[in-house]
């Protein structure tokens, strides 16, 4: 007989079951700030009892995201606009996790459906930067970080991850 269906306990965290959605980019923040396109998208999967429900690649600092349209966990304000998808899938016994993320030399897009890639600073677009100034494939050179900055960066993960847990995240 499958496990599929049967919990799974990974330390203290138990899953119902061993369905796991994975994340995808929606592209639909607003300034970082997830709202009623990730409820509904989220909220959806929510219903159908996975074990868990992976929210797309969040960004740590604003910089960090994808592009204009993906989410941040940048404050206590980003954290919490996450706040009632977590308690909903919560209400239906499902686990949530958060993928957090820093975009590097591929940050700064515009949305996959736009008509342009890269996004200017007077679309929201921002300077990327990255471990080195070696540009992605067709994408602008990015700003090599300092040693300092990324050390900054590296504590910028770790202050995510406490907002993620304490607005409710499970992993």
């Amino acid at each position: 007989m499958s496990a599929l269906f049967t919990p799974l306990k990974i330390r203290e965290t138990v899953f119902q079951n061993r369905v796991w959605v994975s994340p995808m980019c929606q592209y639909q923040a607003t300034h970082g700030h997830i709202g009623q396109w990730h409820r509904s998208h989220l909220g959806a999967f929510a219903t159908g009892a996975p074990g868990l429900i992976m929210v797309e690649a969040t960004g740590v600092i604003p910089e960090g995201r994808i592009s204009i349209g993906c989410p941040s966990i940048e404050d206590d304000a980003h954290a919490n606009s996450f706040k009632e998808v977590i308690d909903f899938a919560h209400s239906q016994n499902v686990k949530i996790g958060i993928q957090l993320a820093h975009a590097g030399r591929k940050a700064s897009t515009m949305r996959p459906w736009d008509d342009h890639r890269i996004a200017t600073i007077d679309e929201g677009g921002w300077e990327a930067t990255s471990s080195s100034a070696t540009a992605f494939e067709g994408y602008p050179i990015p700003r090599a970080l300092t040693i300092n900055e990324i050390k900054d960066l590296t504590e910028k993960f770790s202050e995510a991850a406490e907002r993620a847990v304490k607005v409710g995240f499970d992993v």
